[in-house]
């Protein structure tokens, strides 16, 4: 368990976290546009494949999970 709670702090998962907040509470607000509605995006996919790794166990980049690339 330490290993997956260990990728909620990891610099990819915390920046993503960061882009999020400050693109939804600042830069839409301001610069609204096609720029602003893809980091968005980006940021939830990492944020979204992150989080079901750590809530279900999966380690990504091991034989087990051959199919994680297609999500």
């Amino acid at each position: 368990m330490r290993v997956r709670s260990a990728l909620l702090i990891h610099p990819v998962f915390t920046g993503a976290l960061a882009l999020l907040l400050v693109n939804d509470h600042l830069l839409k607000h301001r610069y609204g546009g096609v720029v602003t509605g893809t980091l968005s995006d980006v940021a939830g996919v990492v944020l979204t494949a992150v989080a079901l790794a750590v809530l279900g166990g999966w380690r990504f980049g091991t034989a087990a999970t051959p199919w994680a690339s297609w999500c």
